[in-house]
């Protein structure tokens, strides 16, 4: 069975606080893979408002966490699972 790195978590992991890691899913094309992650950070921008210039630096953190929430219960919903990295 293939197995295909979707997306990692950039936000995260400048974030800091987030674990590191990548999320997986078993029997996917890449075009797939791309699909969902474009769909799933699409609903994350929309659910937090989108990009916008924040007024300060917490502002951005906490959306970036917000994002972060949203695009893995996304990537949950369709059949993904988060693999930890170092």
């Amino acid at each position: 069975m293939k197995r295909f790195i979707a997306a990692t978590l950039a936000i995260a992991m400048l974030a800091g606080c987030a674990p590191r890691g990548i999320w997986v899913k078993d029997g996917i094309t890449p075009a797939e893979a791309e699909s969902d992650t474009a769909l799933c950070r699409y609903e994350a921008q929309k659910a937090t408002g989108g990009y916008y210039i924040q007024n300060s630096m917490v502002d951005g953190y906490e959306m970036a966490v917000r994002q972060n929430q949203i695009i893995g219960s996304c990537f949950q919903s369709k059949g993904y699972y988060f693999v930890q990295t170092r």
